[in-house]
């Protein structure tokens, strides 16, 4: 942050910030005592796990904390204008034109019907920024300005024909458009690739660069550590440390940070466990710190009473009686052996794949070209590359779900998919050995039917389930094995938590007692815990029953955890395939090692 930036006044100043929604007769706390602050030309970032109360935090500064919502705040203030004030007239004239919101998922976001021309235009308009005729040209130099190729053009698109990386800066184009005094950014980078990532970093810095005050939600501490200037923690809905980013990603302070960034995957973590075993200590009391419970360092003090946020304890921007307290890792060795191929059955043998589709222009595109692989028994090989590469083309190819214009895929030494009809197998021939090979989905909540519990959800997917007492034990045993309480039988997909949602996708997925797991982005969506917890958990299923796991992601640190092999996939072609080590320590195709620098950028 340049002097001039640090002297200048606050455009957000936030003090003594309570949330609180209505739950029965109770309530419940969402913000707690949240203090902070944001110039122009810096950039704040909050990081916590889901339920922290991050995007509370976010809506709530843009009037949208929701009906059932009690707003408090000592001081709720945006260059000079109340916020807790405002009525719902005042917050519409306010949005858009003084604050703007980057939601996370772009495609959700973006009306289906409206081009990205008209998206981008809307706030123009409502807010009179420039002459009618003029729209037109205003928009196409915003596109410009966050980076869309060929504006002009991309301004008569429609947002499904754009890619994930494109969606999310037409996204920013719209919200940066009436020229926002504040800018709040939800997660802009999840479940994006590195190359896009990269791009959208790039965006968020020319606007920052450019006088716009950004509070960054995210949990992609490699976005937070390119974007932001300081760093806020929050745990239980405070802030329990806040400071430069410096200080709080390379000097962490407070216990949960440390344990935090000790989730995150590294080069030296692969083949051991991410997420610490929670200690059994006594919860705090009403006034205490509520992370006492899992703390390491935790005493009858931190249990009783938590510092003053106005005035931290021991160290300014640290909540905690005992800053410093290193984490306990539940990483006692390997969990994973290294895998003997020589001696591992073949489950998986693809064998020039090859899959097209029309595009939107109505020309034939190669998804998938010639792709040759094996996936031995008890074997991870993970699939990388950028948005459109092929990769999920290829997981719906080796699950049945596709046909393969050109090649073969064989599932334990029998055909599987073939192209053509002299060879094609039908499905009711595969459908006998199904059970072997399932899959575990990025966005597991839309795979799940919304009406049925957590007991039909798994229940469903058991083969021989049996009846009465017999089928619900077996029910049970399979979430005990995911980490899932019988508490949760009769629970709804939304009424869980996105963590204990993928554990039950794994779960439905183990149902059948497969052979092989299909997982296609399956933490891209998790904070840093949560997806620590699901790798560790993958990693026990595949040592303790065997599985053989085709892992694709975009998180190249996440591959390098998890892989003993790689495919490198871009515009359908595996560009480099080998051992894991070798591929992303020593690569030897240039997009291998545009990937990595993306990566690392």
């Amino acid at each position: 942050m340049s002097p001039n930036v640090a002297a200048a006044e606050p455009a957000l100043v936030v003090e003594r910030l309570d949330v609180t929604f209505r739950d029965g007769a109770a309530g419940v706390r969402a913000v707690r005592d949240v203090s902070l602050a944001v110039r122009p030309g810096e950039c704040l970032a909050v990081v916590g796990e889901s339920g922290a109360g991050k995007s509370v935090l976010a809506r709530t500064l843009i009037g949208l904390a929701g009906s059932g919502a009690t707003v408090r705040a000592g001081r709720l203030q945006l260059r000079g204008v109340d916020l807790a004030a405002l009525t719902e007239p005042g917050w519409r004239a306010l949005r858009g034109r003084r604050i703007g919101l980057v939601a996370q998922d772009a495609s959700a976001s973006l009306d289906p019907l409206r081009t990205v021309g008209a998206e981008v235009a809307e706030p123009l308009r409502v807010h009179r920024i420039v002459a009618g005729r003029d729209v037109r040209k205003q928009v196409v130099t915003t596109l410009g300005q966050v980076g869309v190729p060929e504006p002009a053009r991309r301004a008569g698109q429609y947002p499904h024909q754009l890619s994930g990386g494109l969606r999310q800066r037409a996204l920013i184009a719209s919200t940066v458009a009436a020229g926002p005094d504040l800018l709040l950014a939800d997660e802009p980078t999840t479940a994006l690739d590195a190359a896009s990532r990269k791009r959208i970093v790039e965006v968020l810095r020319g606007l920052v660069r450019g006088g716009v005050a950004l509070l960054l939600i995210s949990h992609d501490l490699t976005t937070v550590a390119a974007v932001a200037d300081r760093v806020a923690v929050m745990y239980e809905g405070r802030i329990v440390e806040q400071g430069p980013t410096a200080d709080v990603l390379g000097r962490p302070r407070h216990p949960y940070t440390c344990a935090l960034l000790a989730a995150a995957p590294s080069r030296q973590s692969r083949g051991t466990k991410l997420s610490p075993d929670l200690p059994r200590r006594p919860p705090a009391g009403p006034d205490g710190c509520p992370y006492a419970v899992r703390c390491p360092g935790a005493d009858h003090r931190c249990r009783e009473q938590l510092p003053d946020p106005g005035h931290p304890g021991p160290e300014p921007g640290v909540l905690c009686w005992r800053p410093g307290t290193e984490p306990e890792r539940g990483g006692s060795g390997r969990v994973v052996a290294p895998l003997r191929r020589d001696s591992a059955e073949v489950l998986v043998e693809a064998n020039g794949v090859t899959r097209r589709f029309r595009d939107p222009d109505g020309r034939w595109r190669d998804a998938v070209r010639a792709v040759t692989f094996e996936l031995r028994a008890a074997e991870t090989l993970g699939v990388i590359g950028g948005s459109g590469s092929g990769k999920t083309t290829l997981a719906r190819t080796v699950l049945g779900l596709l046909e393969p214009d050109e090649g073969t895929v064989r599932f334990a030494g029998a055909p599987w998919v073939a192209a053509g009809s002299a060879g094609r197998v039908r499905e009711r021939d595969r459908r006998p050995r199904r059970h072997r090979i399932q899959a575990v989905h990025q966005d597991c909540l839309t795979s799940f039917d919304p009406r049925h519990t957590v007991e039909r959800i798994v229940g469903e997917a058991v083969r021989d389930p049996g009846r009465g007492r017999a089928r619900r034990d077996r029910i049970v045993a399979l979430l005990d094995q995911v980490g899932l309480s019988a508490d949760l039988l009769r629970r709804h997909p939304r009424e869980l938590s996105g963590g204990q949602r993928q554990r039950l996708a794994i779960a439905r997925a183990l149902a059948p007692s497969p052979e092989v797991l299909v997982c296609d982005e399956p933490v891209s969506a998790l904070d840093l815990t949560v997806q620590a917890q699901i790798l560790d958990l993958l990693a026990v299923l595949r040592h303790e029953l065997g599985l053989a796991l085709l892992f694709i992601s975009h998180d190249i640190a996440v591959i390098r955890h998890v892989s003993d092999r790689v495919l490198v996939m871009k515009d359908g072609w595996v560009v480099e395939s080998g051992e894991a080590e070798q591929v992303l320590e020593r690569p030897a195709h240039p997009y291998t090692r545009q990937l990595l620098a993306a990566a690392r950028a």
